[in-house]
């Protein structure tokens, strides 16, 4: 493994997953651009956000040779995408009223996160 950022965490990741992935980001994105805090410091985090869709994006629409893809991550990107699952599965406790449907989103948002974040399959 490289050094800082630079250092690689490889998961196999199904597209439907990257595609949950991508809208989580997407969220988050959103939440980002209205957060007043100095524009160059979100500027750059709202860039980094979008490099990664970006990736996800061209994953995603390239010929599929299987369903489960290899995806590597650096340890900046990981940290920005448990930061985006994080503020989600919040918003979703917060905004969506109690139901089976809630929890069932809120626990397979966490098993996603712990997942990309580990490596390890999400249980069933």
């Amino acid at each position: 493994m490289g050094k800082g950022n630079k250092q690689i965490h490889i998961i196999r990741i199904g597209l439907p997953d990257l595609q949950v992935m991508e809208q989580i980001l997407a969220v988050y994105a959103q939440g980002i651009r209205s957060v007043p805090f100095l524009l160059p410091l979100r500027d750059a985090y709202l860039s980094r956000i979008n490099n990664l869709r970006e990736r996800i994006a061209i994953l995603r629409t390239e010929p599929v040779r299987s369903a489960i893809q290899d995806f590597s991550l650096s340890h900046a990107e990981l940290d920005l995408i448990d930061c985006a699952f994080t503020v989600f599965i919040a918003a979703v406790r917060e905004c969506v009223p109690p139901s089976k449907e809630r929890n069932e989103v809120i626990r397979g948002c966490r098993e996603l996160q712990a997942y990309i974040l580990s490596g390890a399959p999400p249980s069933n």
